[in-house]
């Protein structure tokens, strides 16, 4: 798969043309059934690459977490990849509970009352230093975008 940047000067598109076609291809590489099919693992690097590069380029969080569902996201799709080790893949279930545990919190969430929102910046507390104390070592970069997101 090679595109070369003359294309893109080739084609006179508009800013909203580029804009849709960016989102388009951001759709396509965040889906869900990417993760089902086996890509080679220099296929999947290129994926992540322009995943990473795109949403970089647009201003988005480097991570590319957004939500935290976009961080759950992330966790399953490293679950699902066959090459994992057995430690890999403890650890992954260990970070998907604690984010699962989050996501619940921030549904939870009554936000007339005073109460609720306390009760969830304190649980949050607890699970996002569970999630960094954890033995597996959550990436301080994910860390720092997730606490981002939960910051907004």
């Amino acid at each position: 798969m090679s595109v070369k940047l003359e294309y893109f000067a080739s084609h006179n598109l508009s800013g909203a043309e580029l804009d849709e076609q960016t989102a388009t291809i951001l759709e396509f590489l965040e889906n869900d059934d990417l993760t089902k099919t086996d890509y080679s693992p220099e296929l999947s690097g290129l994926l992540e690459n322009l995943h990473v590069s795109l949403s970089s380029t647009l201003g988005l969080p480097q991570t590319g977490i957004i939500t935290i569902k976009d961080e759950i996201k992330y966790w399953r799709q490293k679950a699902n990849q066959k090459s994992s080790s057995r430690s890999e893949r403890e650890s992954t279930q260990t970070f998907l509970h604690i984010l699962h545990n989050i996501d619940q919190l921030i549904d939870s969430i009554d936000y007339e009352k005073t109460g609720s929102i306390e009760e969830f910046l304190n649980s949050s507390h607890n699970n996002l230093d569970e999630l960094w104390r954890s033995p597996y070592l959550y990436p301080q970069q994910r860390m720092a975008g997730l606490m981002d997101v939960l910051g907004e």
